[in-house]
C-alpha cells in the first residue's frame, strides 16, 4: 500500500501491542516453568526473533 506508518497508528497501537507482549511473556514462562512439550516454545520464540532481527540488520 503506501510503504510507510502514520505516527497516530503507531502511537494508538503501542499499549494494546506491550499488553499482549508481556500476557505472551507471563504465560510462555509459566509454560516454560511447568515443563512439557509447551516449556519449549519460550526458547523457540526468543531464538526466532533473535533470527528475525539480525536478518532484518543485516540488510542495512
Amino acid at each position: 500500500m503506501a510503504g510507510f506508518f502514520h505516527q497516530y497508528y503507531l502511537t494508538v497501537m503501542a499499549p494494546a501491542i506491550a499488553a499482549l507482549v508481556g500476557i505472551g511473556l507471563v504465560t510462555m514462562w509459566q509454560d516454560y516453568r511447568r515443563g512439557g512439550w509447551r516449556s519449549w516454545l519460550l526458547p523457540i520464540a526468543v531464538v526466532a526473533t533473535t533470527a528475525e532481527q539480525v536478518f532484518l540488520l543485516s540488510v542495512y
